[in-house]
Order: C-alpha cells, then sequence, then structure tokens
C-alpha cells in the first residue's frame, strides 16, 4: 500500500568556492524545502543555511505572502522552519540588537515555483 499525503521539494544555491573567513557578514549556501499543501491545508517551509563574518547573532527569514520567521545561528549555520507554504524572498543575518548586518534577496529563483508566491 502506498503512502497517502502530500510531497516535499527543495531547492537551493550552492557555491563552488569557499566564502572569505573575514570582511563583512556574507549569507551562502541557502536552501529550501516546502512540504505539504498550501492553503488551508496548511504546509511548511524550512530554510537553511550558512552565514560568515563577525557579529550574527540570528537570522530572519521573509516570505511571499508576507510572514517574517527567523532563529539563531549556531557555529555559522542556520535553518528556519516556518508553519506556511510560501517563497522565500529575503535572508536577513541580525546582530544581538536586531540590526541588519548582510541580506540576501532570493526573488524567485530555481526551484521557487509560481504557485509558492511571488517576491515584491
Amino acid at each position: 500500500m502506498g503512502s497517502q499525503g502530500e510531497g516535499c521539494s527543495s531547492s537551493g544555491r550552492f557555491p563552488l568556492s569557499s566564502p572569505p573567513t573575514g570582511g563583512p557578514v556574507t549569507i551562502t549556501q541557502i536552501g529550501s524545502s516546502y512540504c505539504g499543501a498550501g492553503g488551508a491545508r496548511g504546509g511548511l517551509s524550512v530554510i537553511r543555511g550558512c552565514v560568515y563574518g563577525a557579529g550574527a547573532a540570528t537570522v530572519e527569514v521573509q516570505f511571499a505572502n508576507a510572514a517574517v520567521t527567523g532563529g539563531p545561528i549556531q557555529n555559522g549555520r542556520f535553518a528556519v522552519a516556518a508553519p506556511q507554504f510560501s517563497a522565500v524572498c529575503a535572508v536577513r543575518a541580525l546582530d544581538a540588537n536586531g540590526s541588519v548586518l548582510a541580506e540576501e534577496k532570493l526573488g524567485n529563483g530555481p526551484g521557487q515555483t509560481p504557485a509558492l508566491g511571488t517576491c515584491p
């Protein structure tokens, strides 16, 4: 008997070169996964990546449906789960006071179909 439920999809940008060890804060290797269905049936978005540079404490993720969520950066890595099914528009690295140190705008890149929403 086959399983019933919604499938998952994933996308990401993984550079071939290593990021600089010093200098400004950078956000790299951003990947996203989507499971479930959108709308009233819910769904789940998971965003992960790396942050390099000094001072970054948390990340903030903005979605096409205007939702914003965030989480801590630990050992230069982050993973944020959000109870919505929407395209990721931007990922920001914030310092301990909430100031933006770096921002990566994603728009509707590879793997982000119009069904997930359109970024402004």
